[in-house]
C-alpha cells in the first residue's frame, strides 16, 4: 500500500472512533512468514493466522485483504483451518 492510501485509512477509522495505535502498527508493519507454524511475526509478537486475516478484515475488505496478505507471505493454508460461520474461501 502506499504511503496516502495509508494516511487517508488512518484518517477515515479516526473520524469514525475506530483509532487504534495497534491497528495503525499492524497496517504499516512488515508481515514476514515465520517457519513451518504457519504464523506471523507482528510487532515482534507470533501471532496466528486468523487473528491475522481478523485484523486485516477490520480495517480493509475481506478479498483485498485476504489478496495482500497471501501475496506477501506466498504459502499456503489449507482450506480446512477456517471453519467458522466467518469463513473465508480462498481460490486457487
Amino acid at each position: 500500500m502506499m504511503n496516502s492510501q495509508l494516511e487517508s485509512l488512518r484518517k477515515e477509522r479516526w473520524h469514525k472512533g475506530m483509532a487504534s495505535s495497534k491497528l495503525d502498527s499492524v497496517i504499516t508493519c512488515l508481515i514476514s512468514k515465520a517457519s513451518i507454524c504457519k504464523r506471523l511475526i507482528i510487532l515482534g509478537h507470533f501471532i496466528p493466522i486468523r487473528w491475522h486475516i481478523r485484523l486485516w478484515e477490520e480495517i480493509m475488505p475481506r478479498r483485498q485483504a485476504l489478496n495482500l496478505a497471501f501475496e506477501k507471505m506466498r504459502f499456503s493454508i489449507d482450506q480446512r483451518k477456517f471453519t467458522s460461520s466467518k469463513a473465508v474461501r480462498i481460490r486457487p
